[in-house]
């Protein structure tokens, strides 16, 4: 939309207020809820700004610790606040089918389905929560390290001196691999 004045062409952007005053509001929800779920001092003092839906995606992977063993955000909230493409670019998947290509980080939620290619000398860490099926693929020397929460179907072929790790954490989940894959109990893991 344009408007002149006294000759100057002045370009007007219209941005709608709504949107502003949902992320307000979904960051002003979320940080209720995660100093209800026990956020520590330093998250709660970071936290004093309104983050946009990447800088909110980004801290879920920073902080997927506490995300993971509060089960919080729920995948209905996530589904709800978060635009699909947004969470495909960042590889969240919640009650989706994709597939994914060397993902540095990766978070499965909710009924998802998803194939995973690791390819070269890369790395990757895949987050894969109750309910999903997962099939990882891994290639020439990748390493992959997979964190499984509760009940997940799980598929893992690794070739070309590729190595995928499997750590399960609530409960084992059903596995079927070839090649180079280890599993192991999270108690075994922090032994390591």
């Amino acid at each position: 939309m344009y408007f002149t004045f006294k000759g100057f062409v002045i370009t007007y952007f219209y941005v709608p207020l709504q949107k502003i005053s949902d992320m307000n509001e979904l960051n002003k929800t979320l940080k209720e809820e995660a100093i209800n779920l026990g956020l520590c001092k330093q998250w709660t003092n970071m936290w004093n700004k309104n983050f946009s839906e990447q800088e909110l995606i980004n801290l879920f992977f920073e902080g997927i610790d506490f995300c993971i063993s509060n089960r919080w955000p729920s995948a209905k909230f996530i589904k709800e606040n978060f635009s699909v493409d947004t969470l495909r670019q960042n590889n969240v998947l919640v009650d989706d089918k994709w597939s994914l290509i060397n993902p540095v980080y990766a978070a499965l939620i909710g009924n998802s389905e998803c194939t995973i290619r690791y390819n070269g000398r890369v790395s990757g860490r895949v987050y894969v929560m109750e309910g999903v099926s997962v099939k990882i693929l891994a290639n020439n020397r990748s390493f992959v390290i997979v964190h499984s929460f509760g009940k997940t179907n799980i598929e893992c072929k690794a070739s070309d001196s590729a190595t995928i790790k499997i750590i399960h954490h609530w409960m084992k989940s059903e596995v079927k691999k070839n090649g180079f894959v280890t599993e192991l109990e999270e108690l075994d893991y922090l032994r390591c």
